[in-house]
């Protein structure tokens, strides 16, 4: 299925006609029938405010249920959309890794992000895990929302990093010890470290560059 075929199918589903959707998204009617028919592919402020109107990842109308995970955030110049994953991600015991499709995007103001996060390598890179545990408290609480730079994939003192190792997801500070060997810290001193027995089985996802918590007051 095409850019154009997807967003057709969502089109039909609430009865649009390209017109419609066109006023509905701030953009022309023949600017909605070129999409369809392939003829040219929404750019990326357009492609924001198709996310946000059909309520759909932006990397499924690029890409179809396939949608790789560097390629779906979103970066219109004002605004950043950042892919939020179907994912909790371990401070404390491991969470299974499984199933790491896009769930909802979360659109925020470039400059809002660019003063509180750590150095990140660029907006395109971005992504959102939910943190599970306790074990990184202070720093990260359980349900935070972790921001990921996947462009930051070797590990470096002092820094935590969302994880894959042994089957699961974590989220960890790192110590590199001159010997080669890694560990993994948790910042609740109740958690003892772990050292990485076997790195070669280690997949590093990102490191982390912000984390907030979001809920109902």
């Amino acid at each position: 299925m095409t850019i154009g075929a997807r967003i057709k199918k969502l089109m039909d589903q609430k009865e649009l006609s390209t017109r419609r959707l066109g006023a509905a998204i701030g953009v022309s009617g023949v600017t909605v029938h070129q999409w369809v028919t392939d003829k040219a592919r929404p750019r990326e402020a357009a492609l924001a405010s198709l996310s946000a109107y059909f309520n759909v990842p932006a990397g499924w109308i690029l890409f179809g249920d396939d949608a790789p995970l560097a390629s779906c955030s979103i970066d219109d110049g004002e605004y950043v959309t950042i892919p939020l994953l179907a994912q909790f991600a371990g401070c404390g015991e491991m969470v299974l890794a499984q199933d790491m499709k896009v769930v909802q995007m979360i659109k925020v103001a470039r400059e809002w992000f660019r003063q509180r996060a750590t150095f990140f390598s660029s907006f395109r890179n971005l992504h959102i895990v939910v943190a599970s545990g306790d074990s990184m408290e202070p720093t990260i609480a359980d349900g935070d929302f972790c921001v990921i730079d996947s462009g930051q994939k070797e590990l470096r003192a002092d820094a935590v990093y969302s994880l894959c190792y042994g089957g699961g997801i974590y989220l960890k500070r790192i110590q590199r010890h001159p010997n080669g060997h890694i560990l993994l810290i948790s910042d609740n001193q109740r958690y003892s470290p772990m050292e990485l027995a076997d790195q070669d089985t280690l997949n590093v996802i990102g490191r982390v560059v912000l984390a907030f918590n979001a809920h109902k007051i």
